[in-house]
């Protein structure tokens, strides 16, 4: 069996491109995160980039976008984070649904316009 192998769409800041001690960490957890979209794997993108925290250390944040609505969430990860599997998996369902629901409040107020000037008419 000849299976295409689909990863989620991402982009990286140029200064992230920079930081080769991070992209690794940065593939882990799009394969997660292509795990976790799932179905929904076409209709979001990611785009990565680095941060600092207050100490100075290195954060990557995500920046997780659903093309449906264009609502964005992002999440900052420490680099402890990825030592735990279970925990990123976790935040990444929770940003994704976080997404989700919005779409479902867009396509429940189009609804409900689409019921109102059916009302009207």
């Amino acid at each position: 069996m000849n299976a295409t192998l689909q990863s989620v769409q991402s982009s990286i800041s140029p200064e992230l491109e920079s930081r080769t001690d991070l992209l690794a960490h940065v593939e882990y957890v799009n394969g997660l995160l292509t795990d976790v979209l799932g179905p929904s794997l076409n209709t979001a993108a990611v785009h990565w980039d680095v941060a600092h925290d207050e100490r100075g250390r290195a954060l990557l944040t995500m920046r997780l976008k659903d093309e449906v609505t264009g609502s964005e969430e992002t999440a900052a990860f420490a680099l402890r984070e990825f030592s735990d599997e279970w925990r990123l998996r976790h935040r990444l369902y929770e940003t994704w649904g976080d997404l989700l629901e919005r779409r479902s409040e867009r396509a429940m107020q189009e609804l409900r316009e689409a019921v109102r000037r059916l009302d009207d008419a």
